[in-house]
């Protein structure tokens, strides 16, 4: 027995489990001939339930083409086989074997990782601040450096110079596959390129991102949407004129940086408009955010997610089947994507980062230490203690982004990990 969902009303009446199956799949049934098939996910053959004949002004499918593990020290980086990896070309092939990031934690700054592509089983990180892109560059003979490396995009090329910018030859080497911060010699934050990344000044998009481009709607009010799977290389060096930022947008006529708001999603019109141009549509999805240090990009970090979903008429999540159910599910569930933080003297306050868990693992050095963690926010709290010497105090507490959360200690031992893990749907 319950109560009967309509589509602008909820009855007073009961009705049974098999009237209101019987209306919800009437329901689904609407929804999908509302759709323009030629434009919708279902060419691409994505069936993901989760409303996808009224999907929108999103990244639709990015390919988790690199697997990486990260020691539990923190020190080594390793590129797990069967990860893909794309050449400048537009050429690909597959690591076969596991293979290292080695000697990363000599450094104390942005590495760039790419692969050997002749190898094809040795990883090199370089350091950002010799990475160029576009024309050829022109280096100061007063440099410090004799290594720099350019990605002649232009040229579909990686080269490589050892006389500072004198001559320049083939590098060997992939697309950059991941950005990598290291400080006090640990590995703190890891970004893989999936179908997005950086290099010198330049962003690029390998072959296998899907979005859905907004394009007005159709006569009945339903969303008219283009589907766009890249299969080429996408490369755009312009970042004049960015001093700290930039967003990054990708579309069927390729990849751009933008102005943050220099463009704007109008859902009335489902458009997306050039509001410090002429206010007129473009047909781009916004991808991800750069970040500037004036002379080349320092980090890079992407949509993973949906963008916007519109459901037209039918908002309850009554309306989907177990798979779209179970996929909502996942957005709110712990992701594989953390971000390892320093940890202060203790009750020291964090901002969470995103929206996740805080979560640390610390050994005792006798019986009784203990961590307690605090949201400030929400006053969620939780606390753990081990009753034995030489054991380990482990914690995890959820927070939304901005919260501040509060974390206490006496465990004395030594630091396994202090972390912020991202829901899977967070951006």
């Amino acid at each position: 027995m319950g109560i009967l969902l309509d589509t602008l009303n909820i009855s007073n009446d009961i009705y049974s489990k098999s009237e209101i199956d019987s209306k919800i799949n009437s329901i689904n049934e609407e929804i999908e001939t509302k759709a323009d098939k030629a434009t919708t996910l279902a060419g691409y053959g994505i069936t993901d339930a989760l409303g996808h004949t009224n999907i929108t002004n999103c990244i639709v499918s990015i390919p988790e083409n690199i697997k990486y593990e990260i020691s539990s020290d923190n020190t080594l980086l390793t590129i797990k086989a069967g990860s893909l990896i794309y050449n400048p070309d537009g050429s690909s092939f597959t690591l076969e074997v596991d293979a290292v990031a080695s000697n990363i934690n000599q450094y104390n700054n942005i590495r760039i990782i790419c692969v050997n592509n002749v190898s094809k089983t040795q990883v090199v990180n370089i350091d950002n601040d010799v990475l160029y892109s576009g024309s050829q560059p022109v280096i100061s003979s007063g440099s410090q450096q004799n290594y720099y490396y350019w990605y002649d995009f232009m040229n579909s090329s990686m080269k490589s110079s050892t006389d500072k910018g004198i001559t320049w030859n083939d590098a060997g080497l992939s697309l950059p596959i991941a950005r990598v911060m290291v400080e006090n010699n640990k590995i703190t934050k890891v970004t893989p390129f999936n179908c997005l990344g950086f290099f010198g000044r330049a962003v690029f998009c390998t072959p296998g991102l899907i979005v859905a481009v907004p394009n007005g709607r159709n006569e009945d009010g339903s969303l008219n949407n283009t589907v766009t799977a890249n299969t080429s290389i996408l490369t755009n060096g312009n970042t004049d004129g960015f001093e700290n930022r930039s967003e990054v947008w990708c579309g069927n006529a390729g990849i751009i940086m933008a102005q943050p708001d220099a463009y704007k999603y109008i859902e009335a019109d489902n458009r997306n408009v050039a509001v410090n141009y002429d206010n007129e549509p473009r047909n781009w999805v916004y991808v991800g955010n750069t970040k500037h240090d004036g002379n080349r990009i320092i980090d890079f970090e992407p949509r993973s997610v949906f963008r916007a979903i519109d459901y037209s008429d039918y908002k309850s999540l009554h309306g989907l089947d177990i798979e779209g159910k179970e996929l909502i599910s996942l957005l709110s569930s712990p992701s594989a994507r953390y971000e390892n933080l320093q940890l202060q003297a203790t009750e020291a306050t964090y901002i969470a980062p995103g929206n996740g868990y805080f979560t640390i693992c610390k050994a005792t050095s006798v019986a009784n230490e203990y961590i307690w963690m605090r949201n400030e926010t929400t006053m969620l709290s939780m606390n753990n203690y081990t009753p034995t010497s030489a054991n380990q105090t482990r914690l995890f507490l959820p927070a939304r982004k901005g919260d501040n959360v509060t974390i206490g200690y006496s465990a004395a031992g030594a630091l396994a990990y202090f972390r912020f893990v991202y829901l899977e749907g967070d951006e």
